[in-house]
């Protein structure tokens, strides 16, 4: 008797337990503001040129994924964001990367990608029906790939180019603030933190705005489909050394985008 009593009780506990999953294909359009520079590591302090004035702007429709999971107070979420940006433009100030110089105020052809992928795991530490705020902890594992080279006089390429590439992981510390009225919610994520790790100085912020309707109702007080719309974004202000030379590489990268969140 006793027994029967505590299984709805348990298995209510178990019910309530159970973890969701989501998981958001999203297309993005980002663009790409800042500065990048290299000299030999001899050299003193670097001269920067700016992203737009090389030729980089913003990049063709991007997918950019995120999957989501909550089980009790935690949540994990993991997201891409990847971009490539190509375009013409000239140098403000020679940039030297291993003993290759393209002087300053030189026509160049430039690529730039870049490839994050951030898990974040907050707690709740105020949940509430209307309101959840969380912090926590996560990382970002980053890689850059730049590469410059010189035109002649008639846009033709010269042969004469340099690039760096910069693969780290940086630890975040983070925060998720959702507001859920009912049918539609709005999010936030917030990640960021200063580092030196394996030679790399840098400061990277991560951030993740967006609204949600639902669109394919409840099943089990679940949202089963909601149309997304945000503006997703990452700071880096970073420094490192390749070939013997000092890389400094301080931009933003940001747009909006839209997806459609399928949970279960």
């Amino acid at each position: 008797m006793k027994a029967s009593f505590l299984v709805p009780l348990f298995a209510s506990a178990v019910g309530c337990s159970l973890p969701s999953a989501s998981v958001t294909p999203r297309l993005a359009f980002y663009e790409i503001s800042g500065d990048i520079g290299a000299t030999d590591s001899n050299s003193g302090a670097v001269a920067t040129s700016d992203a737009e004035r090389l030729g980089l702007m913003s990049t063709d429709s991007t997918f950019s994924p995120r999957a989501d999971l909550e089980f009790g107070p935690a949540h994990l979420s993991v997201s891409v964001l990847a971009a490539d940006f190509a375009g013409t433009g000239e140098t403000e100030a020679a940039i030297t990367i291993g003993g290759i110089t393209i002087s300053g105020n030189q026509d160049v052809a430039t690529d730039f990608q870049y490839e994050g992928v951030t898990a974040l795991l907050t707690f709740d530490v105020f949940p509430t029906g209307l309101i959840e705020l969380g912090i926590g902890l996560g990382a970002t594992l980053v890689d850059i790939n730049l590469s410059i080279e010189e035109l002649d006089g008639s846009g033709m390429r010269t042969g004469n180019n340099v690039s760096t590439e910069e693969t780290q992981a940086i630890p975040l510390l983070g925060a998720r603030l959702v507001v859920n009225p009912g049918k539609f919610r709005v999010w936030a994520e917030v990640a960021a933190l200063q580092a030196d790790i394996d030679g790399v100085e840098a400061f990277l912020a991560d951030f993740d705005l967006a609204g949600e309707v639902r669109l394919l109702g409840l099943t089990d007080d679940r949202l089963v489909g909601n149309l997304v719309i945000g503006y997703r974004g990452i700071v880096v202000d970073a420094q490192f050394q390749d070939q013997n030379s000092e890389v400094d590489a301080d931009f933003l990268i940001a747009g909006p985008y839209a997806g459609l969140e399928i949970s279960f």
